[in-house]
């Protein structure tokens, strides 16, 4: 038996903890809207020489940017907005499901536009 990760976690997720949000790619011809899970509060990821910074973040869904016809390849640069703040996208980091890539998150590292 064959377990949907995005249907049985990251769906469920982001209907219980996202908000509403706008993902603008420099080179993509419209906007997006899907949900994000606010990690702008910082997450914890190792910088340079092994020292740890907090960093603002975002969550969105995988599922979501390849049904706008998108993969994660497209998001290098762009912006998005939730809560009625305007974030600029400085990485992407896939978060892959146990199911593989295409099930799971993608971590947008943010700056303050």
């Amino acid at each position: 038996m064959t377990l949907d990760w995005d249907k049985l976690v990251n769906k469920k997720n982001h209907e219980i903890l996202g908000v509403p949000a706008t993902l603008r790619i420099d080179d993509w011809a419209e906007d997006i809207n899907l949900t994000a899970i606010d990690r702008t509060s910082g997450i914890s990821i190792e910088g340079e020489a092994g020292v740890e910074t907090i960093q603002p973040a975002a969550a969105i869904r995988v599922q979501d940017i390849t049904a706008a016809g998108m993969t994660v390849d497209d998001i290098a640069t762009g912006t998005i907005k939730f809560n009625g703040t305007v974030w600029r996208i400085i990485a992407p980091a896939p978060r892959p499901a146990p199911s593989g890539e295409g099930d799971g998150e993608l971590l947008l590292l943010l700056i303050k536009d």
